[in-house]
C-alpha cells in the first residue's frame, strides 16, 4: 500500500519515527547545553557568594540570574563566558594564572 506521495506506509512510518527521535535528539541536547549552562552559573554564583554578588559580577539584575540560575531562562553566551572564565581562573594552578 502506497500513501498519496508514493511512498510506502513503511517508509512513511520511518520518517516519522526519525523525525520523532530527531526532535527527542534535540530537546535531549537543548536539555544538556541548559544544564551546563545553569551548572556554571550555580557554581560561579557560590565561589562569588550568592545570586546577588554574581548579579553584580555580571552588571544584571537579580531577577535575571535567578531566572538563569533556576533554568527558567538561559542566559546570553556573554554572561555564561564570564562565568565560567571566573571559574576556571580562580581553579587554574598558580602557573597557569596570567
Amino acid at each position: 500500500m502506497t500513501t498519496a506521495s508514493g511512498r510506502s506506509d513503511i517508509a512513511a512510518a520511518l520518517v516519522s519515527v526519525v523525525v520523532q527521535t530527531s526532535g527527542c535528539a534535540a530537546r535531549t541536547l537543548l536539555r544538556m547545553a541548559t544544564s551546563v549552562y545553569t551548572e556554571s552559573l550555580r557554581r560561579a554564583a557560590a565561589e562569588l557568594g550568592g545570586a546577588d554578588q554574581l548579579a553584580a559580577y555580571l552588571d544584571v539584575p537579580l531577577l535575571t540570574v535567578e531566572h538563569w540560575l533556576s533554568g527558567a531562562t538561559r542566559p546570553p553566551l556573554s554572561a555564561f563566558l564570564r562565568a565560567v572564565d571566573f571559574i576556571t581562573s580562580r581553579n587554574a594552578p598558580p602557573y597557569a594564572r596570567g
